[in-house]
């Protein structure tokens, strides 16, 4: 199954649950069309960071910036754990163009996206581009306190960390 969102409401990431048992998403909306995937804490700061490096390399944009809607709704359904992603950008729309794979267990190691997987594909303004790395900052900061020593997230019930010993 793909979902398209060529011009979306909304594209956003939040996690639910406790510190430490947080579960990350990716989510996107358009109309009343909504699909929202499990990430990784990690791909989700690491999509952040690229998506900044893009859009500093990016000619200057005429377009004007639209209000956006940012707080995503907690999900009911995760569909699927996102796997492999492609960002790119199309000049003549003046869009990041992101695809999120599924996740496919089976061929973990497979660098293509693969015809037999669900997918979505998002068209993001410069906008909602710089929407998103926001709200991922936020929420990776939103995390367990990191260790002064060894940088690996401190224990959520007493703040322990063993490399302090």
């Amino acid at each position: 199954m793909e979902f398209d969102f060529d011009e979306p409401d909304m594209f956003t990431t939040g996690a639910i649950g406790p510190k430490g048992q947080r579960v990350f998403f990716l989510q996107a909306q358009q109309g009343d069309n909504i699909a929202a995937v499990k990430i990784e804490k990690q791909q989700v700061a690491t999509l952040a960071n690229y998506l900044e490096q893009l859009l500093e390399m990016l000619p200057p944009s005429e377009n004007e910036p639209i209000e956006l809607l940012e707080e995503p709704d907690d999900p009911n359904t995760l569909l699927w754990t996102a796997g492999g992603m492609e960002i790119g950008y199309s000049a003549n729309q003046d869009k990041i163009a992101l695809f999120i794979e599924e996740l496919d267990a089976d061929e973990a190691a497979e660098d293509t996206l693969s015809e037999s997987l669900d997918r979505i594909r998002v068209f993001l303004r410069r906008d909602q581009t710089l929407a998103f790395i926001r709200r991922a900052r936020e929420i990776i900061a939103a995390g367990r306190p990191l260790c002064r020593f060894c940088g690996e997230p401190l224990n959520t019930d007493d703040g322990f960390c063993p490399c302090a010993n």
